[in-house]
């Protein structure tokens, strides 16, 4: 009772430290509950999402005419359960949609359209519709889900879809979620559904391929890559026709991984931040312990000399910064729970589905006792110098608060003047407290040069973040505008043209194959992408190695490496079309693309194993490419082949695809300034008004000699400005040298092994000036406070 007593009175005493640290703290609990809840149940949110519709572990799409070797290869999966096959339609043609009610919103990108019947449920895939509308027509369309979340999309608004220049009115019906195609960076297609009479009307326009689409579920969804290994083998074994296109065959598990694998990234810049912002935390405990301590010896000495042990007062301070602590922890969940809903939509941006947040226990508990210990750990430490204060010495005021050192900066020889010499000769004399303060804004700064640079690299300049996903990104892609041309279209010859183009830097043909590369009992089905000189490719994505230059090489990625047991320099097995050869992996690569799994070949390499693959894509990079538009129609009409072939800007592609990654950065860019700004203004608030309470004395004899207030004010100023400079100095040096590093280290949760991220010395030196400025105006500011000292009172007072 009697600690608790003591420590109530250090509460009253201390109003600004509880209110700065229970700000801090309550921050830091917002930001950390939040980030780990999320990890923690984004994959059981999508699990119990796709389940609830009955949804699919298998979505599979293939050209018509092999219905029963399909069926027969997905009744022969050991995991089967069900299945169900529909039309579908696909563009081959340049592809565009358009919301005619927001201006200017245009985009290129595949749309996969099906039929939607709503006196009919299917047993697989039973969608439910978000926010739907009144009546079902002909006109009527229903659109994922990420483009109302993101673009802003409503029920109600028209919609057009552009297939080779030739538009297609719709209206807006609704939303669904489809786990399975949740956004453009799982897999760069919009499912949509309409009406079965529109449906049969569009489906023959050129540039529109009819194709099949199976459904599967599985008894084991945790199965669904074995499953998806099993079926990609026995068709490179059973379907050995140049008439057959596999468009698309995904697996739960792989889409399930992709959705949630941005949150996971801002989720633990999230958390990086909340441990930023808790050491800040702790820092300050320990500072102001410290000057509780320095600044109440004769309170401590005579509180002992009544009777009160040293451990009694040390466990006073203790509890007072545990109930603080407490206090914060519930407010900040309390508050966590309070904006769920304005969190959620950072995660539906970048999820692509509606998240339903949920109150986790284990979570609470978990950053409850993190926070709590880490408090009580310093704490502890901190006011265990209590133990060594003597009565007699307290009493004294601490024979160690004489100051005995050497004299550096004299006032009747200093060239700065007296009160700026007064200032700086404050802050040497304070090593601690300066020390301490340099600490604090160098964590502060360091936290600002991480944000502002993932910005950079992943919203402002986004080279860095290409690299990441680790896509290809050509000025234009040309692709066949019919299935059935895909073999009769010479891409070579059409590069060998293009070359000769005047503003084409460079053009090569490039497509994607599924092959089967081994190593001993290890195997893995993969997406192979070849191009026809790899080594011109612009994409870096090495981390060891180099690219392929040979017919008999290959590239890996990280993961695919880690999963097979191989390295550069080993010799794998690579199969396709019943054929097998072997080849050397000469490069390691890194992307989330496909979710890690890669493999290159060049086009000489592939024909080595399979005759038959021939290239279906041209890219074509240009040495001017600010109109890129007009380039597409200039080349198109110079190659005169605009009825057989579609040309498509890639960029526009890669702002679909990078589009809920970077609105969601965006939101928490957001919140990162404005959490750094006001931790600024709390600490340099707190030191300030303690270092007024503490010398309150010194600066009522100042003023009974004739100092001004503004004078006093700029001896404040002079004793912080230089420690809070050289804090932010240190603060982005260890930025510009450390941000790479630790931004890898985080991303090696998602198979990244190295970010390469761009520090532009503006981001550096804006940092450190706008921090300098923020302190030196809150010096100003909250210094204004010893006008209302009185030198009589504060000479008198003890």
């Amino acid at each position: 009772m009697k600690t608790w007593l003591i420590a109530k009175s250090n509460m009253k005493k201390k109003k600004s430290n509880v209110v700065v640290l229970f700000l801090l703290i309550m921050i830091a609990t917002i930001l950390l509950y939040s980030s780990i809840n999320i990890v923690k149940n984004v994959g059981s949110f999508l699990d119990d999402k796709n389940e609830s519709v009955n949804g699919a572990h298998l979505d599979i799409i293939t050209s018509k005419g092999f219905d029963k070797e399909i069926s027969d290869i997905i009744k022969s999966i050991k995991q089967y359960d069900d299945y169900i096959k529909t039309d579908t339609l696909i563009p081959t043609a340049d592809a565009k949609i358009d919301n005619t009610d927001i201006k200017g919103d245009d985009e290129t990108m595949p749309v996969c359209l099906n039929v939607y019947d709503p006196e009919h449920k299917d047993r697989i895939c039973n969608y439910k519709i978000i926010d739907e509308g009144k009546e079902w027509t002909e006109d009527s369309i229903i659109l994922p889900y990420y483009l109302k979340t993101v673009k802003g999309y409503k029920t109600g608004e028209n919609f057009e879809v552009t297939i080779d220049e030739q538009k297609e009115k719709f209206k807006i019906y609704g939303f669904i979620e489809n786990v399975m195609i949740s956004n453009p960076s799982t897999i760069s297609v919009y499912e949509c559904f309409i009406e079965k009479n529109r449906f049969d009307d569009i489906k023959d326009i050129d540039g529109l391929s009819l194709m099949d689409r199976f459904r599967v579920r599985l008894t084991d969804m945790n199965k669904s890559g074995d499953a998806s290994d099993y079926f990609m083998s026995e068709i490179n074994k059973n379907v050995d026709s140049e008439q057959f296109i596999l468009y698309m065959e995904i697996f739960y598990n792989n889409m399930k991984t992709g959705a949630s694998l941005f949150i996971s990234i801002l989720m633990a810049i999230l958390a990086i931040f909340a441990v930023l912002i808790i050491a800040v935390a702790l820092i300050v405990i320990r500072f102001s312990l410290n000057m509780y301590i320095e600044s109440n010896l004769p309170n401590i000495g005579i509180l002992e000399s009544m009777g009160y042990t040293s451990s009694q007062l040390r466990m006073a301070s203790v509890i007072e910064y545990v109930i603080i602590t407490v206090v914060s922890i519930v407010a900040g969940l309390l508050t966590a729970f309070g904006i769920s809903e304005k969190i959620a939509v950072i995660v539906s941006n970048s999820v692509g589905v509606k998240w339903e947040s949920s109150i986790d226990a284990v979570v609470i508990v978990i950053s409850a006792v993190a926070i709590l210990s880490v408090v009580l750990l310093i704490s502890l430490l901190t006011s265990a110098k209590i133990k060594k204060i003597t009565p007699l010495d307290a009493l004294r005021n601490g024979i160690h608060t004489h100051n005995f050192s050497k004299n550096h900066l004299p006032l009747l020889k200093s060239r700065l003047g007296v009160n700026s010499s007064i200032g700086i000769k404050s802050m040497l004399r304070q090593k601690r407290q300066s020390i301490s303060i340099a600490l604090i804004i160098a964590l502060v700064v360091f936290s600002g040069v991480t944000v502002f640079t993932l910005y950079y690299n992943f919203v402002v300049e986004q080279d860095a973040l290409i690299n990441l996903v680790g896509l290809e990104k050509p000025d234009i892609m040309l692709k066949a505008k019919n299935n059935d041309n895909y073999g009769s279209i010479d891409f070579t010859k059409k590069c060998e043209k293009l070359r000769e183009d005047k503003n084409v830097k460079y053009a090569m043909t490039y497509t994607v194959s599924s092959m089967i590369i081994k190593n001993k009992d290890k195997n893995m089905n993969i997406a192979t992408e070849i191009y026809e000189k790899p080594d011109r490719v612009e994409l870096d994505t090495l981390i060891s190695g180099r690219v392929v230059k040979n017919d008999n090489e290959i590239t890996i990625s990280n993961l695919v490496a880690e999963k097979l047991g191989v390295k550069k320099g080993d010799t794998v097995i690579i199969e396709s079309s019943k054929q097998e050869k072997s080849y050397v992996i000469v490069g390691i690569t890194q992307r989330t693309s496909n979710l890690g799994i890669s493999m290159v070949m060049s086009q000489e390499g592939a024909e080595r194993v399979n005759s038959k693959i021939i290239p279906d894509t041209a890219y074509i990079y240009l040495k001017d490419a600010s109109d890129i538009k007009g380039e597409i129609e200039r080349i198109k009409k110079d190659m005169k082949d605009g009825d057989e072939i579609s040309y498509t800007n890639f960029d526009e592609i890669y702002e679909n695809i990078l589009s809920s990654f970077t609105a969601s950065l965006n939101i928490l860019c957001v919140v990162f300034v404005i959490v750094t700004i006001v931790v600024i203004s709390l600490i340099i608030l707190l030191v300030i008004k303690m270092k007024i309470v503490r010398e309150k004395r010194n600066m009522g004899v100042f003023k009974a000699l004739g100092f001004t207030t503004m004078q006093i004010i700029w001896q404040n100023v002079m004793s912080f400005a230089p420690v809070i400079s050289f804090g932010s100095l240190i603060g982005v040096i260890v930025g510009k040298m450390a941000v790479n590093k630790g931004c890898t280290m985080m991303l090696s949760l998602c198979g990244i092994a190295k970010a390469n991220l761009s520090i532009p010395w503006f981001i550096i030196i804006g940092l450190f000036l706008a921090t300098t400025v923020v302190a030196f105006v809150m010096c100003i500011l909250v210094s204004t406070g010893v006008r209302k000292i009185e030198p009589y009172k504060m000479i008198t007072e003890q």
